[in-house]
């Protein structure tokens, strides 16, 4: 637990270098996902599944929290997260990913949804990815404004474009990064988001990202 938890702070504090400083919007974060690749599209994916739990937090006045427990992915109440991205380029120790997009729907129709770019690396018997959000926003139109966990807390959708940066770490199993296709690899993925234009301090971020695989 300490490793994939050190990791994953070095992996999205890396991608706050690019980034001004700037207030917190929201944060995500969620564990136990299924990651495939398809080698002959290019195409990675990792989805939510019964096992996967997380959460994603709005900061408001103070810190409200809509909870994803074990089990909501393919519930009565739709909740789902999903996330993709093409590999364009790969020499089996690291590789560049583009038309990356996450989507993270709440139990009654809200959609936090954006879109990335950033690159893999193994490190340690794992592969990690650290991107950079270049737009990402709360869609209310087949929700109610309000971002409602499917385990229970919510909060008023946040307005505006925003930014920010996204990691995932994946367990590789041994063989080179993305040489051939794969199912069903396990995969957390974890982000924070910012006002476009906008951004955090390297050292606040990363201690975020470590406060929440602590919960």
């Amino acid at each position: 637990m300490f490793q994939r938890q050190a990791l994953l702070t070095l992996a999205i504090a890396g991608t706050a270098a690019g980034l001004a400083s700037g207030g917190i919007v929201a944060t995500f974060g969620f564990t136990e996902m299924n990651a495939s690749y398809d080698l002959s599209t290019g195409q990675f994916m990792a989805v939510s599944n019964p096992d996967t739990s997380g959460d994603v937090s709005a900061f408001n006045a103070g810190v409200s929290t809509a909870l994803f427990g074990p089990g909501f992915s393919g519930g009565a109440t739709g909740a789902f997260v999903e996330i993709s991205m093409d590999i364009t380029f790969t020499d089996g120790v690291t590789a560049q990913a583009s038309n990356g997009s996450f989507s993270i729907g709440d139990a009654d129709g809200d959609v936090l949804f954006g879109s990335f770019s950033g690159t893999w690396n193994q490190i340690s018997g794992f592969a990690f990815f650290s991107g950079i959000v270049d737009a990402a926003q709360f869609d209310s139109s087949d929700g109610d404004g309000v971002f409602n966990g499917p385990s229970g807390g919510s909060f008023a959708n946040p307005t505006g474009t925003l930014s920010g940066a996204l990691s995932m770490l994946m367990f590789q199993m041994g063989d080179s990064l993305f040489q051939s296709s794969f199912e069903n690899r396990v995969a957390s993925l974890d982000g924070v988001l910012v006002p476009t234009p906008g951004a955090l301090a390297i050292l606040g971020l990363a201690g975020l990202v470590a406060t929440r695989r602590r919960r």
